[in-house]
């Protein structure tokens, strides 16, 4: 009798304690984001300050003070799969996937107490790692139809969409993570206008684009890359708004943190000006970047923007001393294209895609074109091509 009243209190004090600390993490960075449908279930069974960084952080940032927090609680916590689980997805926002396979090994090693949506983002997690895109979409999409109510997992299946350039059926994903919640605060959930509006303005639908770029440029986190989105949208139609008014509004945006870079700036408005396939102004800018600072991102976008513009041999010539790393190496290789000498375009190519762990779909587009023209050798050459750096 006495032991089972010693349990009975037992019980009763670690309830009163949980109660205590819920009420104390409900004011730290979860405050003011409530736990809904869309929240995964590893979130209502067993909430950790890493946790909360992964699906609601704040900044960017966040992502890797998760993966801080989370190694400390594997440490202490060696058994519980849906640390590790949380660990492995924390390091592929950092892209360690080394390490993220070895987390995920353990999630699998200790799986016996994962439930079904867990051990799907457990197959999810794995193909990712493994670079297997077409597994990574399978395992997605049945988790849609598992956990149709999770916002993360339809924002999961638009970025790898995305990211293998299937634009029509990541917007769609976009769009049901969207539907689930479109006015949450944290990064990632407001992230979710950015993906949507550039995957409508890369599937080619312009006016789709421009209106889904809208409810993001009003969420404070997300509002200067939405505006980019919705002016490019804006002037792709033709709008007559005055492209001053569109780069004066664009600085504002931009110039609100310490860490403002003038050729960086200059350098995504050269970008923008590529996309939009002015490639004078693509290159006014781009120049004026690259004269402030002669880095590697405002090298290759001068590079790029001379290649398409007719002047390859120039761009060739400005990378010739920079780090030959995968966009230089991609952009010589796009340059010598333009100029008909595709075995050199291949070369370059291949070795661009040699210096990647993990495959990357620009490379491959470019390398595919060539590959055709190699192939094919009277074959017109393509139009201009989107912008690489994306």
């Amino acid at each position: 009798m006495l032991r089972t009243f010693i349990n009975i209190c037992c019980v009763a004090l670690l309830l009163v304690c949980l109660s205590a600390c819920s009420k104390f993490a409900g004011s730290d960075l979860s405050e003011n984001i409530p736990v809904n449908d869309s929240t995964p279930i590893v979130d209502k069974l067993a909430p950790s300050a890493g946790h909360r960084l992964l699906f609601n952080p704040q900044r960017r940032s966040d992502y890797a003070d998760a993966v801080v927090l989370l190694e400390d609680l594997t440490q202490s916590q060696p058994t519980d799969s849906s640390l590790w689980l949380d660990l492995g997805y924390a390091y592929t926002t950092q892209n360690k996937f080394e390490q993220s396979r070895a987390a995920l090994a353990k999630a699998d090693q200790y799986s016996r107490s994962l439930s079904g949506t867990k051990l799907g983002w457990l197959a999810a997690l794995n193909a990712r790692v493994a670079d297997n895109a077409e597994k990574e979409i399978q395992a997605w999409n049945a988790l849609t139809k598992l956990d149709p109510k999770n916002r993360w997992v339809w924002y999961q299946l638009g970025s790898i969409l995305y990211r293998t350039q299937y634009y029509d059926e990541a917007s769609s994903a976009f769009e049901n993570a969207l539907l689930l919640d479109s006015r949450d605060q944290a990064w990632a959930a407001t992230y979710i206008h950015y993906l949507n509006a550039k995957s409508y303005y890369r599937a080619g639908k312009l006016k789709e684009s421009l209106q889904a770029s809208l409810p993001g440029q009003r969420i404070k986190i997300t509002e200067r890359a939405n505006f980019y989105r919705q002016a490019m949208a804006e002037l792709a139609l033709g709008s007559d708004k005055k492209v001053s008014e569109i780069i004066q509004k664009y600085r504002r945006l931009s110039n609100k943190g310490r860490s403002f870079d003038e050729s960086i700036f200059q350098t995504n408005l050269a970008n923008f000006f590529f996309e939009l396939g002015d490639y004078d102004s693509a290159i006014d800018y781009a120049r004026r970047a690259y004269e402030l600072k002669p880095g590697q991102y405002q090298s290759w976008s001068l590079a790029y923007a001379l290649v398409e513009s007719g002047n390859a041999s120039e761009a060739i010539a400005l990378l010739q001393n920079a780090p030959q790393k995968l966009h230089t190496l991609a952009v010589k290789g796009w340059a010598y294209y333009r100029l008909g000498k595709f075995n050199q375009a291949q070369e370059l190519l291949l070795a661009a895609k040699a210096s990647q762990a993990r495959i990357h779909y620009g490379v491959e587009r470019d390398l595919a074109i060539v590959e055709s023209a190699l192939a094919n050798p009277g074959t017109p050459q393509v139009p201009s091509v989107r912008w690489f750096g994306d």
